[in-house]
């Protein structure tokens, strides 16, 4: 089974927990910092990925820019996975404690490349 993570940083090895990286959870009401996060559909990665640019944008104004877009790592699990209990169990979302390990990075959709002119 392929697991998939999308975000806004660029260049990683590892997703881990919040609670290790310090970041704050885009969706900190449905999420354990406890845990890292990743879902079995591609389109979902890119959905997270693309919520992690709006959290981005709205939160610190100029940070969300041309040279920061979203991403979709595939990513191996470092530990035991579980179905995310905070999510319906065909979502295809899953945490692990330990986090994941980044294999692979899926290339961008066209719609989020800027052509310079």
């Amino acid at each position: 089974m392929l697991f998939y993570h999308g975000t806004v940083e660029e260049e990683l090895d590892e997703i881990l927990p919040c609670d290790v990286t310090g970041f704050r959870a885009i969706h900190s009401i449905l999420s354990d910092t406890a845990y890292a996060y990743a879902t079995t559909s591609v389109s979902s990665a890119w959905r997270y990925a693309e919520l992690s640019w709006n959290h981005v944008a709205s939160r610190t104004p100029g940070r969300a820019d041309d040279s920061q877009f979203p991403h979709v790592y595939i990513v191996e699990p470092l530990g035991e996975v579980e179905s995310d209990p905070n999510r319906d169990a065909m979502s295809g979302d899953y945490r692990c404690a330990e986090g994941w390990a980044v294999v692979g990075e899926l290339p961008t959709p066209d719609h989020w490349i800027v052509v310079e002119e």
